[in-house]
């Protein structure tokens, strides 16, 4: 298995090729396999392809229990700034937002707490705007 990240703004990241190779039982270690050709990091039409093929896990034991019935309008902006960070690639550490708000990892995956009923990991009450308004398409760092 072969992976990159795909990146089509002009930002630097670290774009390294990972790899894997499963060894299955009973085969002979004789047998090398090749890389695959991957795309290039910023192929969009590939990428949206490849998206366009993502399905639903849903089926009797976990079923996709979602509203059909839209009963609220949300506005939120999505943010990455830049960092530095001397001991990143290229001295950049790039912080994800969300309404101005940090990205931070959560402990348990959403879909893992719906699979599984695990309560407190999301909650029903997203804001419909951002908290404090601020300058959106402004690309001067935020006081």
């Amino acid at each position: 298995m072969a992976a990159r990240p795909f990146m089509d703004a002009p930002i630097p990241v670290d774009n390294k090729i990972i790899t894997v190779i499963l060894q299955y039982k009973g085969t002979p270690y004789t047998i090398l396999p090749s890389l695959p050709i991957l795309p290039a990091p910023n192929d969009t039409a590939f990428a949206l392809d490849y998206n366009s093929k993502l399905r639903s896990l849903n089926t009797p034991q976990f079923p996709a229990k979602v509203p059909h019935h839209i009963d609220h309008h949300l506005f939120y902006t999505i943010g990455l700034g830049q960092n530095p960070c001397p001991t990143c690639q290229n001295d950049t550490q790039l912080p994800a937002s969300l309404d101005n708000i940090t990205f931070m990892m959560p402990k348990i995956g959403q879909l893992q707490a719906h699979y599984f009923n695990i309560p407190g990991v999301f909650r029903i009450n997203f804001p419909d705007r951002p908290h404090v308004p601020f300058n959106y398409t402004n690309c001067a760092p935020y006081n």
